[in-house]
């Protein structure tokens, strides 16, 4: 996929329309971490030709984020919470990770510089009914999904931290967590 590319401020950046997605998605980089035209587009490319199976594994992720983020909700707000009244989606334990799609969406990619050459890192980001302040943003790394919770610009120099760190608690890539 060829993508129009141009520098603003502070990064290289296009739009293209995804397939995948339905929508404009914008590409873009950071300018003090600079990666190739090349290699933004092909993290485009990847994030458009993902499996059934990791659309799924988005799913199921985007899910338990939900889910922890309406209980905190709850918890909260006590006997009197009503998904009507706090304006949230009606995400329960048995809403299946196939409808996720219809609380959340995409329409920003961060192309990520990564630790090693060979390497392909990215993130997604975008919207979710759940949590309208911070946002949903998934981060992949040489074809995995690394990262998904609220927009944490989450990098390769920070996935540690997500992975293995205290932030290991928001990141609801991970099962069973």
């Amino acid at each position: 996929m060829k993508i129009e590319l141009t520098n603003n401020d502070h990064f290289r950046e296009g739009t293209y329309f995804s397939k995948r997605f339905d929508c404009e998605m914008t590409v873009s980089a950071d300018l003090d971490n600079p990666v190739s035209d090349e290699y933004m587009e092909r993290c485009a490319d990847a994030a458009e030709c993902f499996s059934d199976e990791m659309m799924n594994t988005i799913n199921e992720a985007a899910k338990r984020y939900a889910l922890a983020l309406i209980e905190e909700i709850k918890e909260e707000v006590g006997e009197d919470f009503s998904f009507e009244d706090e304006d949230l989606p009606e995400i329960t334990e048995d809403t299946p990770a196939s409808e996720m799609p219809e609380y959340f969406h995409f329409n920003e990619l961060s192309a990520d510089k990564p630790e090693h050459e060979n390497q392909l890192c990215f993130r997604l980001s975008g919207g979710c009914d759940w949590e309208g302040e911070h946002g949903l943003e998934a981060a992949f790394c040489d074809g995995k999904l690394i990262y998904l919770g609220a927009f944490e610009q989450v990098t390769p120099r920070r996935a540690d931290y997500f992975i293995s760190g205290k932030g290991r608690e928001w990141n609801y890539a991970i099962k069973g967590e």
